[in-house]
């Protein structure tokens, strides 16, 4: 991606220069994280919607992508840029015969050393315990948030939020001190 198309979206330089895993982290053997190029967009939008999450918003140079020596893309995550500023951790999938071998975990990780806190980030109630371990802590409902997140919630609690099973959405951030980098996953 050029660094004027990464200026115009608001994402640092060194979006386009992502390889490997975050540092402490590590991929399966043949896996490699690096920035979504045009022709993965299809396939970031399949694992999207095979995930049953959000499907708006998927613009393929906001992503970085977890592909295997074939580079078959195995995974995605983005950060969206919100009108109010607010940075957003989003579209987090794998596909399921990748799942349980730590991509996610370094696709997060990997733009929470990209981006500045706070990011934020909604998932379901059921895996608030997994972004926790990766730093990330639920929002209580008396904290101040951002102006895209306080609409969210008002607007989640005026639908009375109805999902299979039950789970509920939880709003989240990430806000590391100056200088320090996220949890380390074991």
């Amino acid at each position: 991606m050029k660094a004027s198309r990464r200026a115009e979206m608001g994402l640092p330089a060194s979006v386009g220069q992502v390889v490997g895993p975050a540092a402490g982290q590590s991929l399966p053997t043949g896996v490699r994280i690096r920035p979504a190029r045009q022709d993965d967009a299809a396939a970031i939008r399949a694992l999207v919607h095979q995930a049953r999450i959000y499907p708006f918003g998927l613009h393929w140079p906001r992503f970085l992508v977890a592909v295997d020596a074939g580079d078959t893309v195995l995974g995605c995550a983005q950060i969206r840029i919100h009108p109010d500023g607010c940075r957003e951790v989003a579209s987090v999938a794998v596909a399921p015969a990748a799942r349980r071998r730590g991509i996610a975990s370094c696709l997060v990780t990997r733009l929470m050393h990209t981006f500045p806190p706070p990011l934020y980030l909604v998932c379901r109630s059921g895996l608030v315990a997994w972004y926790a371990r990766l730093g990330f802590r639920e929002v209580g409902r008396e904290q101040a948030l951002p102006l895209h997140y306080r609409r969210l919630r008002w607007f989640l609690a005026g639908l009375g939020w109805l999902r299979p099973g039950g789970e509920k959405p939880a709003i989240m951030v990430w806000e590391a001190s100056e200088g320090s980098g996220p949890a380390r996953v074991v």
